[in-house]
C-alpha cells in the first residue's frame, strides 16, 4: 500500500509561513501547531499512515531477560492494574519504567519515540488500561503492536474487535491469576516457533473488523466528530 501526501502550508504553524523565501522542512511541522483544523487532520493522517507501516515491519531482536516491561504512571486504577502488576511481579521479573513500581529509567527520554524504542527490545509488554470499559482501547494496546512487542492486555472486554490480526496479543482475561500468566509467558518465551506465531499476522491481510475501523478514519477525525455529533442531534430530534 502506498500513500501520496500533497504538501499544504496549513500543516505548519502560521508564524513559520513567511515571505522571505525560506523553504519549510518536514520537521518544521513539529511540535504540532497547525494553522487550522485542516492542517491538524493532515498531520493526524500522516501519523496514522506511519503507524500502519510500522505494523508491517518485522520485530527487532529481543533481550533474553527480563521478558516483560511496563509503563504505568497514572493513578487512575479502575481496572485494578496496579494490584495486578504488583502481584505479577512476585512471579516474574518486570522492568518498570513508569512512576509506579519504577526500577528502570530511560537513558534519554524524548517522549513517545524513546518509549517505543524501549518497548521494542522486550518480548512482552504489559498493556494495562486504566479502566475496563467496552470500546476503551488506547495506545496501551496499539503502541505495543507498532513497536513489535507482544501486548499482554488488560482492559476492554471487546479488545478483540480492535486487533489487526489473529494472535497479535495475549489477553489477561484468559488466565485465572497472575501466577498462571507468568508461567505461560516463561514457557512461550523459550518456544521460538510459538512466540513467532504471535507475529504471523504481520504478513497476513488485516482483519475485516480492523479494516472497517480504518475506513472510519478516512474522512479525518474532525469531520468524523462533526458527523457523530450531527447524528446524535438528529436522533434526539426524532425522539421529540
Amino acid at each position: 500500500m502506498r500513500y501520496f501526501f500533497a504538501l499544504s502550508a496549513c500543516v505548519y504553524p502560521e508564524y513559520r509561513q513567511t515571505d522571505n523565501g525560506d523553504s519549510l522542512k518536514e520537521e518544521d511541522a513539529y511540535p504540532a501547531q497547525p494553522q487550522h483544523a485542516y492542517g491538524r487532520e493532515k498531520l493526524i493522517a500522516e501519523g496514522m499512515c506511519c503507524a500502519l507501516r510500522a505494523l508491517r515491519q518485522p520485530p527487532q531482536p529481543k533481550i533474553s531477560e527480563p521478558l516483560v516491561n511496563s509503563f504505568v504512571s497514572s493513578r487512575i486504577n479502575r481496572s485494578g492494574r496496579r494490584q495486578y502488576l504488583r502481584e505479577l511481579g512476585r512471579y516474574l521479573p518486570i522492568d518498570c519504567y513508569g512512576s509506579f513500581m519504577r526500577n528502570q529509567t530511560l537513558a534519554l527520554d524524548l517522549g513517545r519515540p524513546s518509549k517505543l524504542e524501549t518497548i521494542a527490545r522486550y518480548k512482552f509488554t504489559l498493556s494495562l488500561e486504566s479502566a475496563c470499559a467496552l470500546g476503551y482501547v488506547t495506545e496501551e494496546f496499539f503502541d505495543r503492536l507498532v513497536a513489535g512487542s507482544v501486548p499482554v492486555y488488560l482492559g476492554a472486554p471487546n479488545v478483540d474487535d480492535f486487533a489487526p490480526g489473529d494472535r497479535c496479543f495475549i489477553n489477561l482475561a484468559g488466565f485465572p491469576n497472575p501466577r498462571d500468566l507468568a508461567q505461560y509467558l516463561r514457557g512461550l518465551a523459550v518456544d521460538a516457533d510459538a512466540y513467532q506465531s504471535h507475529f504471523a499476522w504481520k504478513q497476513q491481510p488485516y482483519r475485516a473488523g480492523f479494516r472497517k475501523l480504518l475506513a472510519l478514519t478516512s474522512a479525518g477525525p474532525i469531520t468524523l466528530l462533526c458527523d457523530t455529533v450531527q447524528a446524535r442531534l438528529n436522533s434526539h430530534a426524532n425522539l421529540e
